[in-house]
């Protein structure tokens, strides 16, 4: 006769956290965290979970690739949703509680998810918290967060984001998709890396008078400054320095570049983009320049303000991160000398 194994359908553990699955629902109840053993990983049954209050945790990978999971509460007292607690399940609709401080790794990530409310508790979204939701259209992030990690909003539908002035550090890529439009950041945050910029959008709105360095992790067509920033200003979605006087970051976004009439000095960092990764650059996103446009106010180029570049790999590789197809100086009052301090760190075609 064939051995038969009896399954239990409730499940003491140290913690006094239990479990009940019935008809499809799974319900965890108990006080505490759920134990680190507690997990239902590829579990085709669970249609929807229930968290009762008292429990605290929700465990690493607890629901991790539930395919059939599209449901759940979870109860006031949860503080933290580990790494791929609900890993390409397809959650539709959550409600996160406002007791909840850190969201896991990978928490949310490839799930059906089309909005989030972040509570003001959150302190912390982990790294791919909800990368690829790919229907994931409106965030509403919490007053008190403090760090949104890597990637973590990354291959979303999101179109309009507001980062509160509490983030001090973004990850790498964190809101990076192809349809955000519009982006309101905190201009002093402090970045975890420099791969492939932080967030892309077609309008970059600064909350906070801004860190320079932190434009080149930013891929916008337009930049739009604080009122309250007291060293640069924003003309033509270009920035400036307060005086207008010097150009400082021309938009990645921008392709006919033309200088503001009365400026007398361009920082070549302007007009320089930081691609590399690993020592080797994306090309496919270089930047091309079709035509620069130079009054004749201009005299100087500053090779030695505002943004740094250290690249560790070939610099010829590097130069042709930024192509420039044309130069049209007005009365052509700039010196050779100055000049060729920018075709030196730019691929030229000489047009």
């Amino acid at each position: 006769l064939a051995a038969i194994m009896l399954i239990p359908t409730s499940v003491q553990a140290k913690s006094s956290v239990t479990y009940t699955l019935k008809k499809g629902t799974l319900t965890i109840s108990g006080k505490g965290n759920m134990p680190k053993t507690m997990t239902f990983k590829k579990n085709t049954k669970i249609k929807k979970v229930v968290i009762k209050k008292g429990v605290t945790s929700v465990s690493d990978r607890a629901f991790y690739q539930c395919k059939n999971l599209k449901k759940v509460t979870i109860a006031s007292s949860v503080k933290t949703i580990g790494n791929w607690a609900f890993y390409g399940t397809k959650l539709q609709t959550l409600k996160l509680p406002k007791s909840l401080k850190t969201i896991g790794n990978r928490a949310f990530m490839k799930t059906k998810v089309k909005s989030v409310k972040i509570p003001d508790s959150v302190t912390k979204i982990g790294k791919y918290a909800f990368q690829n939701c790919t229907k994931l259209s409106k965030v509403t992030l919490g007053k008190k967060v403090k760090e949104i990690n890597q990637c973590a909003f990354a291959q979303t539908a999101i179109k309009k984001i507001t980062i509160p002035k509490s983030v001090k550090k973004i990850g790498d890529a964190a809101f990076v998709n192809d349809c955000m439009e519009s982006a309101t950041i905190p201009g002093d945050f402090q970045t975890i890396g420099t791969v492939k910029g932080v967030l892309r959008s077609k309008k970059v709105i600064f909350s906070t008078p801004l860190n320079i360095k932190n434009v080149q992790l930013l891929y916008a067509d337009n930049f739009q400054i604080s009122e309250d920033d007291s060293n640069f200003v924003s003309i033509n979605g270009s920035i400036y320095t307060k005086d207008r006087k010097t150009l400082v970051r021309v938009p990645a976004g921008v392709t006919n570049v033309k200088v503001e009439e009365g400026c007398t000095t361009i920082a070549l960092s302007a007009l320089e983009y930081n691609e590399e990764y690993n020592g080797k650059l994306w090309l496919n996103d270089r930047k091309i320049i079709n035509e620069l446009y130079i009054p004749k106010t201009v005299t100087k180029i500053d090779d030695t303000s505002f943004i740094t570049y250290n690249v560790s790999g070939d610099p010829l590789l590097f130069k042709s991160s930024v192509v420039i197809n044309k130069i049209t100086i007005e009365e052509n009052k700039l010196a050779d000398t100055e000049l060729l301090k920018l075709t030196d760190k730019v691929t030229y075609s000489g047009k």
